[in-house]
């Protein structure tokens, strides 16, 4: 099944027409492995999410990528289909075979679950929380970070101060996990490529992020 791996939108295709592009939102980024043998930094609805490799919900530098790919899709000599092509891709050759297993391991580990809204006796419905999917605890985070859970649970009692971020059922919630990233990446020092998440590197376990 086709898939545009620069699409300043959804890449998803459906049925022959690759000039089709899907209206539906963004929901997941991940990797998209090009018959080129060149790895995309691709994003995907919730319909398109399973064509990327390793998906995940998106974060605050995601939708800044994407914001970028829409504003070069307004050039009539770029459009929407061929607007992430300026980046580039993250690897090739024998690099991008490397990069898709570490992805398929990471993927394996952090499954994207898609679904709908959060059910009655939930947070309630019509902002941050109305949506929550595949929600990590407080540890399960610090793992992908490399970082302690207190320093992690420190940072949600100055974002959320009334519920601490959390989710009745103990887990985070999806915006406070992704504000919490947004937080740790800029101080850390990464021994995976920087377009890669932290912690992803199987190889490296904790070691993968460190405090600078």
């Amino acid at each position: 099944m086709a898939f545009r791996a620069m699409d300043a939108g959804c890449g998803g295709v459906d049925g022959d027409d690759s000039d089709l592009a899907c209206p539906a939102p963004v929901t997941a980024v991940g990797l998209y492995l090009a018959s080129t043998g060149t790895v995309w930094h691709s994003y995907a609805c919730d319909s398109h999410a399973h064509q990327l490799i390793a998906p995940r919900p998106l974060r605050t530098r995601d939708r800044d990528r994407l914001s970028r790919r829409e504003q070069l899709a307004q050039d009539a000599q770029i459009g929407r289909r061929y607007a992430g092509e300026r980046d580039g891709p993250l690897a090739r050759g024998a690099a991008a075979t490397a990069l898709v297993r570490q992805a398929m391991d990471w993927a394996r580990r952090h499954p994207f679950r898609t679904g709908p809204p959060t059910p009655q006796g939930g947070p309630p419905t019509g902002g941050r929380r109305d949506r929550e999917i595949g929600r990590l605890t407080v540890d399960e985070l610090a793992d992908e970070l490399g970082v302690e859970p207190g320093d992690i649970r420190v940072l949600l009692s100055w974002l959320d101060p009334d519920t601490g971020g959390l989710h009745p059922d103990g887990t985070l919630l999806n915006d406070y996990s992704g504000e919490v990233r947004d937080q740790f990446d800029p101080m850390c020092v990464r021994t995976v490529p920087d377009y890669w998440w932290p912690g992803s590197n199987p190889d490296a376990g904790k070691g993968a992020t460190k405090m600078r």
